[in-house]
């Protein structure tokens, strides 16, 4: 048994899905993004009884009973396992998949001494049920397109992951708006939306295919920046009924337009919001835009620089004063 694990992971930025059932019986998909800030911090040592502390200590306790069911056995040891550091719960930058996947990566480390594939790391604490973008940034970081999953898949599986061309960073806009559907009310709303969205599905898949990866490729910031903002408006619009719109409400609908009245392009709602994002080729430019857009935002909302994360999550063995050695995954 080790010592003191630590797990530092991305958070996740979510460009919207594919969509619906394609011919080949493959249903959701998309492209997404990792970053690294505001991303997780989680530390799990052994104790004399089982501890929750830190941040969301209420999810620390559900993965860590899932990851228990998933692998039969009571431990014979318990463990203090503290989040450290994480983006708050449902504002559209993956936290319940980061974090999941990070107990479960620090359990696995801690009693069994090695973590496995990305697909059993996921069963183990139930992520990934629909899209894998961020369980696949998890492992990799960059850019992730995740083609979709059949009925027979546990999860979906990864087209590519690409790293982003040097300087490149995202402005990060938590909005006043309501916090993103989840649980049993975003089930309802995937259960029913897919009719007739055949041909919508289509024209994403060769957006991404035919315009945003050749653009990431050859470092056209132009290209890559428009093709993330069509490619958000055309996803989104699956969920116009519930939304109002292409984006989640009226106060995210403001931010975005605002934000293309400042001449830029490539922004976009992350997953369900209240998160907005925006895309520039330099912390220069992404400073200058935050000045510009400071303004504008009310007494609770935010905005900060995130990096895009070139290799996704790292977990490593230390001792409680000192790093020993790393394991990046």
């Amino acid at each position: 048994m080790s010592e003191c694990i630590l797990v530092n992971a991305p958070s996740r930025l979510h460009f919207g899905l594919f969509g619906g059932e394609s011919h080949h019986g493959t249903s959701f998909g998309g492209v997404g993004a990792m970053i690294d800030e505001p991303g997780i911090e989680l530390q799990l040592s052994p104790s004399s009884k089982r501890i929750y502390a830190g941040q969301q200590v209420s999810r620390l306790q559900a993965f860590t009973e899932q990851w228990i069911q998933f692998v039969g056995i009571q431990p014979e040891s318990e463990v203090r396992i503290e989040l450290k550091q994480a983006a708050g719960s449902h504002i559209g930058l993956g936290t319940g998949t980061q974090l999941g996947l990070s107990v479960a990566a620090a359990l696995f480390q801690h009693y069994y001494e090695e973590i496995p594939g990305i697909d059993q790391l996921a069963l183990s604490v139930q992520r990934g049920k629909r899209s894998a973008v961020g369980t696949h940034g998890f492992l990799h970081g960059g850019l992730i397109v995740d083609r979709g999953k059949k009925e027979s898949d546990a999860l979906a599986q990864m087209d590519l992951h690409l790293p982003f061309p040097p300087g490149w960073c995202f402005v990060l806009i938590k909005t006043a708006a309501d916090q993103g559907l989840s649980g049993a009310a975003e089930d309802t709303v995937f259960d029913s939306n897919w009719t007739g969205t055949s041909h919508r599905r289509r024209e994403l898949v060769e957006l991404a295919q035919s315009v945003m990866v050749p653009a990431i490729l050859n470092s056209d910031f132009a290209g890559f920046s428009q093709s993330i903002q069509r490619f958000g408006e055309l996803s989104g619009d699956y969920f116009s009924r519930i939304q109002g719109g292409p984006y989640n409400g009226p106060r995210i609908t403001e931010m975005v337009d605002k934000i293309r009245r400042c001449d830029v392009d490539g922004v976009g709602q992350s997953s369900w919001g209240p998160t907005v994002y925006a895309l520039f080729p330099s912390r220069v430019e992404a400073n200058l835009f935050m000045d510009q857009l400071g303004e504008y935002l009310l007494p609770n909302e935010w905005m900060t620089v995130a990096i895009p994360s070139e290799n996704g999550a790292a977990v490593r063995v230390c001792c409680e004063k000192q790093s020993s050695n790393g394991i990046d995954l």
